[in-house]
């Protein structure tokens, strides 16, 4: 039984640890909506590109509608999105809730704290994995992880679509680069205080 919720604590951290990141970004989404309005060539860009920005990131959050110059092909990408980004939502307060109850259910705190730093550790490996591949090959990454989420195929647009305009590879480069720095500063942190506790509890 120990073992199982081991297991499942280190799977409960690595999840925490990758998806918070995400989340945050887009619950305090001004930062994103100025950087989206930042790759724009000029001043009146901006400007539409921002609203466009804040209507797109409103509709994951439920508070708006998507903007009336999306398409019909992309606004049935972006409900994918959305449908998506409630499972991650999920995942994240699902593991958070194993993460608590499994300091209550392990007898020993010190085999809590193990499995933490277990965890953190597997993360902060597969960080940098990703990190390195990202660096290198991001389209890549890209096209992957869409073909694997989005297998219905509606995420392909022309290159001179709004959406792409607007949203372009750059912006997820700079995303990535975020929420992977951010994750591995989170993973650090979670592996250094399980470490901490571990040779207190000895």
């Amino acid at each position: 039984m120990n073992k199982i919720v081991r297991i499942f604590v280190a799977i409960s951290i690595l999840l925490i640890i990758i998806l918070l990141p995400i989340f945050v970004l887009v619950w305090q989404g001004d930062v994103v909506v100025q950087k989206v309005a930042a790759l724009q060539n000029s001043e009146s860009s901006k400007a539409d590109a921002q609203i466009y920005a804040e209507h797109t990131l409103g509709f994951l959050l439920n508070t708006d509608n998507l903007p009336a110059q999306m398409t019909e092909s992309e606004a049935a990408h972006m409900q994918d999105v959305k449908n998506l980004f409630v499972v991650g939502e999920w995942m994240l307060v699902i593991s958070i809730m194993i993460l608590v109850g499994s300091y209550f259910i392990l007898k020993n705190p010190q085999t809590y704290w193990c499995s933490l730093r277990a965890g953190s550790v597997l993360t902060i490996i597969i960080i940098i994995l990703l990190g390195i591949f990202m660096l290198f090959d991001f389209e890549n990454i890209f096209i992957h992880f869409h073909q694997i989420f989005f297998p219905q195929g509606n995420w392909i647009f022309p290159s001179n679509s709004l959406m792409i305009q607007i949203f372009p590879e750059s912006l997820f480069e700079w995303l990535g680069m975020m929420s992977t720095s951010a994750s591995l500063f989170l993973a650090g942190i979670i592996a250094i205080f399980s470490q901490y506790k571990i040779k207190k509890g000895t």
